[in-house]
Formats: structure tokens, C-alpha cells, sequence
């Protein structure tokens, strides 16, 4: 099982898709960033902790799959992952999401389940914009409400938010009218 990345992976200016998933790395290092034609990054089941900052460089990305880590958090940077479609965080330590993940208007599948998170940022209605977020799985984490501005979501047709702590739902949800699946 690898455990580090070699530098020399930096010049593969050509790769589209990296798949490091079920080895023992505990960190992606900062020359991710300048494999800068990559439109697909698998490290699922390692021991990772943090991302770099230079994983914003990745303007082609359209997958980053890094479920089942040990995140605390995801960079600010992460916004700048325009092209992105799909962010799988699942089962990791979030504790809260970057303010930039509204940034993130390409995204059709967002999943952050069992993690820690207490709520989500109110940005995530920004998500509407362009491919528009369709399937939102953010169950078996630890949120108390949610936003408001997830009634903007109008293209959410699966949210899934059970085993959280919520109480209500917010009086926008009657605006997600492609709404087909609420577990």
C-alpha cells in the first residue's frame, strides 16, 4: 500500500485520471496542483487529514471523490473547482463546509454524509446556478437546521438528512419543487 506520493508524478502533465484509493497516504501533496489536466481524483479509504491548497489549481477536476479519510476540513480553495460535478466527502471529520463550496455551480452530486457537520454554510443555495445540484446527501451528521437558502436549489430531486439532530424544516423547502426523494 503506498504511503507517499513520488514528486516525479508531477510530470505527468498529461494524466486525466488518478486513483489512489485504499493505500495508507495520509496527505495529497502540494505538486497535485500542477497535474493540471486531471478531471478525476479517487483517494477514497486512506488516512488523509488535510488537502492542499494548490488542489484549487486542478481547473479541469470534474471529480474529486476523498470519502472515508480523516478530514477536518476542506480548503477555502476548494470553491475554485469550477468544472467539479461531483464532491464525495463521506465518512471523514468535517466539522463545517468552506463558505466557497456555494462557489461550486457545477456541482450535480454533493455528498458529505457522516461527518460532523452542525449545519450547512448558507451558500450551498448559490449551488443553483449552472448544472444545478441534484442529489444532496448530507444524513448521519450532526445538523441542527437548515438553511433557508436551500430553497433555491430548485433542481433537487434527492436530499437525504437523516440521523441528524434536526427539529424543523425551513419554510423555503416548499420551493424545491423537483423534490422526489427526502429521506
Amino acid at each position: 500500500a503506498l504511503v507517499k506520493l513520488p514528486i516525479t508524478m508531477a510530470q505527468l502533465h498529461k494524466l486525466k485520471q488518478l486513483d489512489v484509493g485504499g493505500n495508507r497516504l495520509v496527505e495529497l501533496p502540494e505538486f497535485i496542483g500542477d497535474m493540471r489536466n486531471l478531471e478525476s481524483l479517487w483517494a477514497l479509504d486512506n488516512s488523509i487529514a488535510t488537502l492542499p491548497n494548490s488542489i484549487g489549481e486542478l481547473k479541469a477536476l470534474r471529480e474529486l471523490c476523498v470519502g472515508n479519510n480523516k478530514l477536518h476540513k476542506l480548503p477555502e480553495c476548494i470553491g475554485e473547482l469550477h468544472a467539479l460535478e461531483k464532491l464525495d466527502a463521506y465518512n471523514n471529520m468535517l466539522a463545517h463546509l468552506p463558505h466557497s463550496v456555494g462557489h461550486l455551480h457545477a456541482v450535480k452530486q454533493l455528498d458529505v454524509r457522516h461527518n460532523k457537520l452542525t449545519q450547512l454554510p448558507s451558500s450551498i443555495g448559490e449551488m443553483s446556478a449552472l448544472y444545478h445540484l441534484g442529489t444532496l446527501d448530507a444524513s448521519e451528521n450532526a445538523l441542527t437546521h437548515l438553511p433557508k437558502s436551500i430553497g433555491k436549489l430548485h433542481s433537487l430531486h434527492t436530499l437525504y438528512v437523516f440521523n441528524n439532530k434536526l427539529t424543523e424544516l425551513p419554510e423555503s423547502f416548499g420551493e424545491l419543487k423537483t423534490l422526489h426523494k427526502l429521506w
